[in-house]
């Protein structure tokens, strides 16, 4: 299951890296994994994990969750975002 959850995790980082600079609210579709699947494998990690930094990592991973949104609602969002209103 080690294996399981650093990939989760490493996947979910690469998914924030590609995601607009302003862009407030993303697609859950554009998750490696689903937001449960992330969630568990961050917590997972922390038991294991005593490096600070690593830790601040996995802690801002764990709460840009909540920028991943239903599909049917990010595409007003983006649409909003990008038009500048």
């Amino acid at each position: 299951m080690e294996t399981d959850f650093y990939k989760i995790i490493n996947e979910h980082g690469a998914a924030l890296m590609k995601r607009e600079q302003f862009i407030i609210a993303l697609p859950e579709s554009t998750l490696p994994y689903s937001k449960s699947e992330i969630k568990t494998a961050i917590l997972l990690a922390l038991k294991e994990i005593d490096d600070d930094n690593i830790i601040e990592q996995l802690k801002f991973g764990y709460v840009s969750l909540a920028d991943f949104i239903p599909d049917h609602v990010s595409r007003g969002v983006i649409i909003y975002a990008r038009i500048g209103v």
